[in-house]
């Protein structure tokens, strides 16, 4: 049930792209984290990076998990809906053998009741095996349910469409509708955006001689190792009424208009679930309470905080067994730290 809110989650921005590194995809170079951070448009509020060889090796505790969420992809409860485009697209995502996945978020709102609230989002995903069957697809138009308008940017070939997006299961509350854009830069790459200035942007970061971390989450990456296989780098918007998990906003009954900037997140160990953390904050104790309520539960994990003139860094490990039995679900505890609004 977890595993499938998070792949409902309403705003995707898919790119399957390759750039500089040393990793390598079926002969192609995979980009950085850095270089996939860098590359998030002007106005994103939170970036979340997968590395999955690494989560899902035979000695991670979150392998199980994460194998479990990826077999999901595109893999609707309704049926009907299997061959919306999006859910196309994702299957065979999945049966490309996903290696990063990378979701930029904005404008996190509450959902009417239970469900996953609505956001402007981006995603990166960089898969092993050629999409070339997804591509004849599309091409040919073959099986693919809803509106399929093609187009170009430049020599990349896009499509658009128009998806409904569930944001509560109440059957007395509508989807709301949203537009959709498919691009493929190359045969293990596809972009998929609200927007066409997203895509123009992205295209082009990922293309920098020297990409860096956006300013606005310098304070929060700092001594952290970007390259890790999870990371999180938020800074909050105080002025979002309608996020009602922020510790920021004015939303969040407990933890509302705490004094915190925002953090930085890495997961340091899959085998032993150790994560560091990296709060900018001035109302520390506050906002340590918030993480270690709203995510990192003390009956599931340990922490040793350290605290510092801007905020306060902590080192913070789960139970790796519980967590290998899928009790403790990290896809759902960083999913939601990133920011969408769950309700379950």
């Amino acid at each position: 049930m977890l595993i499938r809110i998070h792949l409902r989650t309403p705003v995707f921005l898919c790119a399957i792209l390759v750039w500089a590194t040393a990793a390598r995809a079926g002969g192609e170079e995979i980009p950085t984290n850095l270089r996939l951070i860098a590359a998030m448009p002007p106005g994103t509020e939170s970036v979340l990076v997968y590395r999955y060889p690494a989560l899902t090796a035979e000695d991670s505790a979150m392998k199980r998990e994460f194998e479990e969420m990826l077999d999901g992809l595109g893999t609707p409860e309704d049926q009907d809906e299997r061959n919306r485009l999006h859910n196309v697209v994702m299957r065979y995502v999945a049966m490309s053998n996903p290696l990063v996945q990378v979701e930029g978020g904005s404008q996190f709102t509450a959902p009417d009741g239970v469900g996953v609230g609505n956001f402007n989002g981006r995603s990166i995903w960089i898969v092993e095996h050629p999409l070339a069957r997804l591509m004849q697809r599309l091409a040919a138009r073959k099986d693919i349910d809803g509106e399929l308008t093609p187009f170009k940017l430049g020599d990349v070939q896009c499509y658009e469409t128009a998806v409904d997006v569930r944001i509560s299961i109440r059957p007395d509350v509508a989807p709301v509708t949203e537009r959709r854009l498919y691009a493929f830069p190359s045969t293990r790459s596809v972009v998929v955006t609200e927007c066409r200035d997203d895509v123009e942007y992205i295209l082009k970061a990922l293309g920098a001689k020297e990409p860096k971390v956006p300013k606005q989450w310098e304070p929060f990456a700092a001594a952290l190792d970007i390259e890790s296989p999870i990371i999180i780098l938020r800074r909050y918007d105080p002025s979002n009424d309608r996020d009602y998990w922020s510790p920021a906003g004015s939303m969040n009954p407990h933890y509302g208009r705490t004094q915190v900037e925002g953090f930085g997140l890495v997961l340091k160990s899959a085998h032993d679930v150790m994560f560091s953390l990296r709060c900018v904050a001035k109302q520390r104790e506050r906002a340590a309470a918030y993480y270690k309520d709203h995510a990192f539960r003390q009956e599931n994990f340990t922490w040793s905080i350290e605290e510092r003139p801007e905020g306060f860094t902590a080192e913070i490990t789960g139970n790796a067994a519980r967590i290998r039995e899928a009790n403790i679900p990290i896809t759902l505890i960083t999913f939601v730290l990133f920011g969408p609004n769950v309700f379950i």
